[in-house]
């Protein structure tokens, strides 16, 4: 009875496709198969990052295989925070692989909102479900289930603060000082300082500026000390700084660009710091 109904089956079938297609789909019961070859970050900034999910789809059968859509749902310990779908994929060539690109953009102000739980600096465990669409031939509408789990860490901006500056020789025509930052990283990860460039003004006299690069990567909480030596002449900066200069203390703002390495790629930030700081010797 099983092979009749199979049989007739095939006979209602053969005028739609071909009897290729129908053997692998009624007899060696061929079925796409799909899977995540990899997951990599993109478009990093301070708002977010883009994760693009590389799916691997095969087309088992000797006709195209139309992929209809593809949904993502993230979550962490079940709450969820980012849905979407992608769509407009191409078909899978009969009998071939493809990898389709399949990209999801985080916020990171909209997943802290969610967890509540989760500060910034954190590292945030996820669990990927995605769903392929197909239009399989005779089946029909299938939707195969993905799943990948892996972490995202949420960086937040390292933390700078002028701890002082000494005046090491004052004259007129020279001036020599070194500036001493404090550079301290708030992730609960590591964190490369590839380049820190900097301006310094003291009683809104605008001193210096510069850029340090090859420093320490910065442990997860870690501080490092950076030593600048700087050399300047206060005169071309006007008398007033020279007389600033030969104060116990002034006004500063301090005002950069920092280049770092995260786990989830590069990220260029900016900071701003004022205070007052002393003018040892």
């Amino acid at each position: 009875m099983m092979k009749l109904r199979l049989f007739s089956l095939v006979l209602l079938l053969a005028p739609l496709v071909s009897c290729a297609v129908l053997t692998e789909l009624l007899v060696e019961g061929k079925k796409p198969d799909a899977r995540i070859v990899g997951v990599t970050p993109r478009s990093l900034d301070m708002g977010g990052v883009t994760l693009q999910f590389d799916v691997e789809v095969s087309n088992p059968y000797s006709a195209a295989l139309p992929v209809t859509g593809i949904d993502y749902t993230l979550a962490s310990d079940g709450d969820v925070f980012l849905q979407g779908e992608a769509s407009g994929h191409e078909a899978i060539p009969a009998g071939q692989s493809m990898v389709i690109p399949v990209s999801a953009r985080i916020s990171f102000a909209e997943t802290l909102r969610v967890l509540r739980g989760i500060s910034p600096g954190a590292i945030v465990p996820y669990a990927a479900d995605l769903g392929l669409s197909v239009d399989a031939p005779v089946v029909g509408a299938l939707r195969v289930p993905l799943r990948r789990e892996g972490e995202l860490p949420v960086p937040t901006l390292p933390k700078v603060d002028l701890l002082d500056f000494h005046v090491e020789k004052l004259e007129l025509t020279e001036a020599r000082a070194v500036l001493r930052l404090e550079v301290q990283n708030t992730n609960r990860f590591d964190v490369g300082l590839n380049a820190l460039d900097y301006s310094l003004s003291l009683g809104g006299f605008k001193i210096v500026a510069g850029s340090v690069e090859s420093l320490p990567a910065l442990g997860a909480d870690a501080a490092t000390t950076l030593a600048i030596p700087l050399s300047f002449s206060p005169a071309k900066l006007g008398f007033a700084v020279f007389r600033l200069l030969r104060g116990e203390g002034a006004d500063y703002k301090l005002t950069g660009n920092m280049k770092l390495a995260t786990p989830l790629g590069p990220l260029e930030t900016s900071f701003d710091r004022e205070g007052t700081t002393p003018l040892g010797r």
